[in-house]
Parts: structure tokens; sequence; C-alpha cells
């Protein structure tokens, strides 16, 4: 009965505390709208700037909960540069697993459980 309670608990915290300490998704968008609105030298319209952030934060607030240890890698990264242009090397970074990658992650754990 125990295990039935705290797996599903140890879980939900693990994913909590994975997306704990990265940036909001309002900050990381925010930043991101600066570089852009820095790179082209002009200011949006307000309405404009507001769709555009609306969508941004709607679009991290998905990645958050469905990848939170991707959002945290990419979060971090998006604030701290400098420029629009390396948005890119972020998405490197911290690019998805794929299928495979998980199944390789697992076989590797099973053989080192197996050792």
């Amino acid at each position: 009965m125990r295990k039935l309670f705290f797996g599903p608990l140890l879980l939900v915290s693990s994913v909590l505390l994975t997306a704990c300490g990265a940036p909001s998704p309002e900050k990381v968008c925010k930043h991101l709208m600066g570089l852009e609105e820095k790179k082209k030298e002009k200011e949006m319209k307000d309405s404009d700037k507001e769709k555009k952030l609306n969508r941004c934060v709607e679009k991290a607030t998905k990645e958050k909960e469905k990848d939170p240890e991707r959002y945290k890698c990419l979060a971090s990264c998006f604030v701290d540069l400098k420029d629009i242009e390396d948005v890119g090397d972020c998405e490197k970074k911290c690019k998805k697993k794929d299928k495979d990658d998980d199944d390789k992650d697992k076989d590797k754990k099973k053989k080192k459980d197996d050792d």
C-alpha cells in the first residue's frame, strides 16, 4: 500500500523540483523579445508585443509541462543570451531526446544493474 502512494508522489515531486530554479516562461519570453527588438533596432507596437508575448509564454509553459528538464535547460540558456541569433545554440545544447535515446538509456541502465 505504501508503494502505491509514495511512487506517484515521488514522481510528481521530481518533476516539480526539476523545473524549480528555472526562469519563468514570462521572464524567458520577455528577455527573448527584448533581444529581438534590439536586433531590429525598433520597438514593437504594444498590441503586437502582447500577442507575441502571450504566444511565447503559452509555448514555453507547454514545454515546461511536457519536458521539465529540457525546459530548465532551454530557459537558463535563453536568459543568458546576449544576441537573438544564438537561440539555435540553446536548441542544440538542449535538444530533445528521441525514443531511440530513451531506449538506449534504459538498456545501459539495465546492463549496469545486471553487472
